[in-house]
């Protein structure tokens, strides 16, 4: 059994690397996906929108499932509905069926990822973002995986079915190991070195929480619709052909877990607002840039650093929410998670829209009025958190 902290962490990290290798792959493939069932950009966001959907809510009641049932039972619910429905989706023929299948994915999803940081910031309560950020390099290795088995299986002509039977056979493995998991070393009750307390609707609605959750809504959004869009803006904007979509995807999360692995080597003392601030700053230019380059090259190499410079933002603000509020820590990370998961179900919807109705250049637009949005915001905390 894997019992102790170190074990418990190792066998987490496998299954968000999974998760994520399973995610990333439906990205790469979203337009041959959307081109086998004769769908348009707008619904084919829809296809991930669907997805954050289920994966809001489970993220939001993750928490009070896991005092319910237990931590146990709960994960092996998230990781058996991610592996049962790679196992349906390629025999479906039916694009609402598809839907209600990727729904419940997502809910299986906000599981893995919403449960796994909570017990991150449970078992490592000393290094709330040390351990969110080495937690997150582990998911970009699954989402670089991702991209590069699509590309390569696209590349030689395999079908997104065959596939999805393959991620399905990869993630079968993080469900095996939760069957080994003993969690008694991290029960609900001890939270980030707090305790699990009844709240009221007043506790939730402090200031400085309502703005990390809309830091964290807006984030994931632009993340969401910056990567969801890459195989497709690649192919049918920049002119690229298998492979380079499917690789470029890969290649933004290469960059992404090699900030996330500097971070680790930040002390602590560094404040994580002021590196937000500074990492938004550096953002609006790439996103800029973006608007008007024609050439794939220039587009790949702004892809690639746009996913550097956002690297670590989600594990800053997550981290900050831990160390700001250590009673319910569970509670309040599991509810800023799904505020991203909204951002996350909405940004290839409403990109899809307006890259079906506008064209990709008001999509950049969109991202870096999002972006600037975040800069403001983060201006305004700087001076009131001081994690």
């Amino acid at each position: 059994m894997f019992s102790n902290k170190k074990s418990l962490t190792l066998i987490s990290f496998v299954g968000l690397t999974s998760f994520a290798l399973v995610f990333n792959t439906f990205i790469a493939g979203l337009y041959i996906i959307g081109q086998d069932f004769g769908i348009k950009p707008d619904l084919m966001g829809v296809i991930l929108g669907v997805y954050f959907i289920g994966f809001a809510i489970s993220s939001s009641f993750n928490n009070s499932w896991s005092e319910k049932f237990g931590i146990k039972p709960v994960f092996i619910a998230g990781y058996a509905a991610n592996f049962l429905c790679l196992l349906t989706l390629p025999s479906v023929q039916i694009l609402p069926l598809f839907y209600l299948i990727m729904f419940i994915m997502g809910l299986g999803g906000g599981i893995m990822e919403s449960a796994t940081t909570t017990l991150m910031l449970k078992l490592h309560s000393d290094n709330t973002r040390g351990i969110v950020t080495l937690s997150q390099a582990f998911f970009c290795i699954g989402a670089i995986a991702g991209g590069f088995i699509a590309g390569v299986a696209f590349g030689n002509n395999i079908s997104w079915r065959v596939v999805v039977y393959i991620v399905a056979g990869v993630s079968s493995i993080g469900l095996v190991l939760q069957g080994f998991a003993d969690y008694g070393i991290a029960k609900t009750e001890p939270s980030a070195g707090g305790t699990e307390e009844k709240m009221s609707l007043h506790d939730f609605l402090s200031p400085v929480f309502i703005a990390l959750c809309v830091l964290l809504f807006i984030y994931v959004y632009y993340e969401t619709a910056i990567a969801s869009w890459i195989p497709y803006t690649m192919k049918s904007y920049f002119g690229t052909t298998e492979p380079v979509p499917q690789w470029t995807l890969s290649g933004f999360w290469v960059m992404m877990i090699i900030g996330r692995l500097l971070l680790t080597k930040v002390p602590e003392q560094w404040n994580s607002i002021t590196m937000i601030t500074i990492l938004y700053g550096v953002l609006v230019p790439i996103t800029l840039l973006l608007l008007f380059v024609k050439n794939s090259g220039a587009a790949v190499v702004l892809y690639l650093m746009f996913g550097g410079a956002c690297a670590v933002i989600w594990p800053l603000i997550v981290a900050v929410i831990g160390s700001i509020f250590k009673k319910n820590t569970g509670t309040f990370v599991g509810l800023a998670i799904a505020a991203g998961a909204t951002g996350a179900g909405l940004a290839p919807i409403l990109s899809g829209i307006t890259i079906e109705n506008w064209g990709v250049v008001p999509h950049f637009i969109v991202v870096g009025v999002m972006i600037v949005l975040s800069f403001l915001i983060t201006l305004k905390l700087k001076n009131k958190i001081k994690a």
